[in-house]
């Protein structure tokens, strides 16, 4: 308010000035009046404020008379005039006004106007004050509802308040008024915030001249689809007046625009029209349907306008699907769904009805997921002429990103169709293995997995000879007969050029899960994510899969971000999720735990979590629990496991994921039990569907480790298989991984040739955490057998490579810990005469050189050596310095 005290100081001080007040409707014009009276009243100001009557033949010389009353009452005092309402004076008229009641008596004069033009108050060089008044910010919202019923308002309430209100302070204040507290529940608070804007819109409305509500009718119909002459025509208004509605048409405050005339915001569009009967509106709806087809105005003008009349007409789909497509690529799915819908309902037919149904589909993705799946297999049933293609291999895609055994059972049946093409169903059939994402699940043979069930490669023992575990390419294994993998391959032969994206992923995949042929696996993956810009996501994405397993990790990101992109382009949200869901996945393969836990967030975002498929939640959840295990944080783990509830009807590889995840919950926190039925659950399901790659689902090396302790053979013979499967697959980080959970379940000798191993095959991999952790783990494996400056070196490696990357790893921080305090539990462990001893050789000393500075005999000096030795489990004088740290001979 500083501004009307400046513009009252003026004049109090004997100058003039002029203050005009922009704003919409409800946004405080008239409480600044008021105020600028209470302030003008204060400084000693005489207040004028003259009523307009409705006439507008009776305005001219309201304010001077009005003037020149004050005058004659109050000579020589200075004035201020307020005027409210002014968009209803004529604008030529109030400026003469201003003149005349500016020169008629040479006095200090404020005037105060709400709602007009400025141009208009351009006398002179008579100081101009300008107040713009806008809606109430989130913050604003937030502290009058905090104000009226408490701090505790201040959370759901606010976004409803500001959705309901578009943040008008009138609207918002009366309904707070309406509702003293306690704070109205969110429901209550839209419903009264509706009926207040409501009344006031009619009481808006009622100030203005019939012809005025006449042009803000037509402009809400309209909503920017019109010109104005075209607007004007709808409302009736003729050609000599136009230019005069023009202007009071803007003076409304209603509009953004009068050029495209369109509400400023859609609740006064839902206000305006909402005041109208129902027959009158459909009657200008009409009207402005015969006008816009008349003109020829663009389809998707006609078919927003054609939603809200009851026609029929043949164009009359068409119109509608053409808006309903616009919406869904702007996001506005809910919109997209009502046009579409009514498109259906309206008679679309032929390849129109293909293309609805389609994009219908698409749009319900967002909005209601279940009925976008019943979407795509109507897309599949009902469309069956030979040449829509482009209709049926969309649906089937997008049907698969949902997954699920429904999924597969109508692929399987489009496929199955006479009139489907030989190229088509080839596509349909690999759509449908990769829906089912392990193969066909005809049955599920009960009972628990026995240790050391026999794999597809065999194996040498867990704890034979040492290892030589260079990774090698495997074998690519011949593909089913029926699958695709025989419509895309000979029987001895590769595959053939004109291989389709769906055909090589779903062969890659079984490779994948298989554990066998990483060569033709990276291959087809490579094939299918190269040729995937075809409009078809699943293929690109169970590519960008099969090559994180592969360990092709720049592949596999750069066709992420290009699936994510073209998802995005194409407003297929699924898409997105299931593209961002994979990055995240990569991430924590790599160990960049940051990277993995802000894509995994951003993916939640983009579709929340109650619209993800029963079929994709489980592998979602194990994600979110791993990256928490990872972390250091059980808790977390903890809490997002028991909050997800599985849908018993899904077998699919995300459940597997899942019960993995709960049993590494169950090794983290010492819950063997629970990690041992939960391991081998996954592991059943696994071997039943013929998933044997370790590099997919680590489950032997886990269940081992939860094993040992009860089981030492079955863990061995788990290891073995494991260590085997891993070897068949021969990608670098799968084979290290299992080397290292070999290492942490066994003991002694054995134990640390396998920590070497991991270290020796994980150091070029992409793995770069496991790496570090493999260090770690053999650093304290080392400083446990004695060999704690070995240890020593090879764990300041690990943290300066952990460092390197800028990914801390919580074990290698563990150990690093373990280490730093080892100097001061060391020294505990021996007498005085020990410790001094000790810490002279340490640095370096000679025993004649000990015992020259200690006085004491030279076969002292090797007794107390020995027995300290002996007393920090360190096999000589090299590890005294690790162990007692890099002391000097003065330290105690």
């Amino acid at each position: 308010m500083e501004t009307l005290r400046e513009a009252v100081r003026e004049v109090a001080g004997g100058g003039s000035a002029t203050v005009v007040v922009h704003g919409r409707p409800g946004t405080g014009r008239s409480a600044v009046l008021a105020e600028a009276s209470a302030l003008a009243r204060r400084a000693g100001l005489h207040v004028v404020a003259p009523q307009w009557p409705a006439d507008p033949h009776r305005r001219r010389g309201i304010a001077s008379h009005a003037i020149a009353d004050a005058a004659r009452d109050m000579p020589g005092a200075p004035l201020a005039v307020v005027v409210d309402d002014a968009q209803w004076v004529d604008p030529p008229s109030l400026e003469g006004e201003w003149v005349l009641a500016r020169h008629s008596d040479d006095r200090p004069l404020l005037w105060v106007v709400a709602g007009c033009d400025p141009a208009v108050l351009a006398a002179g060089d008579t100081p101009r004050y300008e107040l713009a008044l806008r809606p109430l910010s989130t913050d604003a919202v937030r502290a009058l509802l905090t104000e009226a019923y408490g701090e505790d308002a201040g959370g759901a309430l606010v976004p409803a308040a500001v959705a309901a209100t578009g943040g008008n302070p009138a609207v918002l204040c009366a309904a707070l008024r309406r509702w003293p507290a306690p704070a109205p529940g969110t429901d209550d608070l839209v419903a009264l915030a509706e009926q207040v804007g409501r009344h006031h819109m009619r009481v808006v409305l009622t100030h203005v001249p019939e012809h005025v509500v006449a042009l803000v009718r037509a402009s809400t119909v309209a909503y920017g689809g019109f010109s104005f002459d075209q607007v004007c025509e709808l409302a009736g208004i003729l050609p000599p007046y136009r230019e005069r509605a023009r202007a009071e048409l803007a003076r409304t405050g209603l509009l953004d625009s009068v050029v495209r005339p369109r509400p400023f915001h859609s609740l006064v569009a839902d206000r305006v029209l909402g005041l109208m009967d129902e027959g009158p509106r459909g009657e200008l709806y009409e009207h402005a349907v015969r006008l816009g087809r008349r003109d020829g105005v663009p389809e998707q003008v006609l078919g927003r306008l054609v939603a809200h009349t009851r026609l029929t007409d043949p164009w009359v789909p068409a119109a509608l699907y053409t808006v309903g497509a616009l919406a869904r690529r702007s996001g506005d799915n809910a919109d997209a769904v009502a046009f579409l819908e009514r498109a259906v309902d309206r008679g679309a037919s032929g390849a129109l009805r293909a293309k609805v149904l389609l994009e219908l589909a698409v749009a319900q993705l967002s909005v209601a997921p279940e009925a976008a799946d019943r979407g795509f297999r109507r897309v599949l049933a009902e469309v069956t002429a030979p040449d829509r293609s482009t209709d049926r291999l969309p649906a089937a895609d997008l049907l698969t990103l949902r997954g699920g055994d429904h999924t597969a059972a109508a692929l399987a049946s489009a496929a199955g169709r006479e009139t489907t093409a030989p190229a088509e169903r080839r596509t349909l059939l690999a759509l449908r293995e990769l829906a089912l994402e392990t193969g066909p699940v005809a049955s599920m043979p009960g009972g628990a997995v026995e240790a050391g069930a026999p794999v597809t490669a065999g194996g040498t023992s867990a704890g034979g000879a040492e290892e030589t575990d260079t990774p090698q390419t495997g074998t690519p294994r011949t593909a089913d007969p029926g699958s695709p993998a025989r419509a895309c391959r000979g029987e001895s032969g590769p595959a053939v050029p004109e291989l389709d994206p769906a055909e090589a992923a779903a062969v890659a995949w079984r490779h994948c899960v298989a554990g066998h042929g990483i060569r033709e696996a990276r291959r087809l993956a490579a094939v299918a994510l190269g040729r995937s810009g075809t409009g078809l996501f699943a293929p690109g994405l169970a590519a960008t899969r099969v090559l994180a397993v592969t360990e092709d990790v720049d592949l596999a990101r750069g066709g992420l971000e290009r699936i994510e992109a073209e998802a995005r382009r194409h407003g297929v949200r699924p898409a997105v999720g299931q593209a961002l869901l994979n990055r995240a996945e990569l991430a924590l393969r790599t160990g960049d735990l940051g990277e993995a836990r802000d894509r995994l967030a951003e993916a939640m975002t983009e579709v929340p979590r109650r619209h993800w498929h029963p079929r994709t939640l489980p592998r979602l959840t194990a994600l979110e629990a791993l990256l928490a295990l990872e972390s250091g944080r059980p808790d977390h783990a903890e809490s997002t496991l028991a909050r997800f509830v599985p849908d018993r009807h899904e077998y699919g590889l995300g459940r597997t994921q899942l019960l993995f995840a709960r049993g590494v919950l169950g090794l983290c926190t010492g819950r063997m039990a629970d990690a041992r039925a939960h391991l081998r659950e996954c592991g059943r399901i696994l071997l039943a569907v013929g998933c044997t790659n370790p590099g997919v689902v680590p489950w032997r090396s886990h269940l081992a480790m939860a094993q040992a302790s009860v089981d030492p053979d079955a863990a061995a013979r788990l290891l073995a298989d494991d260590l085997a499967a891993a070897r068949a697959w021969s990608a670098p980080s799968t084979v290290g991984s299992v080397h290292l959970w070999t290492g942490l379940t066994l003991t002694g000798p054995r134990s640390l040739r396998h920590l070497r191993t991991a270290v020796r095959v994980l150091a070029p991999s992409a793995a770069r955490a496991r790496y570090v952790q493999a260090v770690a783990e053999l650093a304290a494996a080392l400083l446990d057998g004695g060999r704690s400056a070995d240890g020593r070196r090879l764990l300041d490696d690990a943290l300066a490579a952990s460092r390197a990357d800028g990914r801390p790893v919580p074990r290698a921080e563990e150990v690093a810990a373990h280490f730093a305090a080892l100097p001061r539990t060391s020294r505990a462990r021996l007498s005085a005469a020990q410790l001094r001893v000790a810490l002279l050789a340490a640095e370096g000393r000679s025993n004649k050189a000990i015992s020259e500075a200690l006085s004491v005999s030279l076969r002292m000096v090797e007794l107390h050596l020995t027995n300290s030795y002996r007393a920090l489990g360190i096999s000589g004088r090299t590890d005294l310095a690790a162990i007692l740290g890099h002391a000097g001979p003065g330290d105690p």
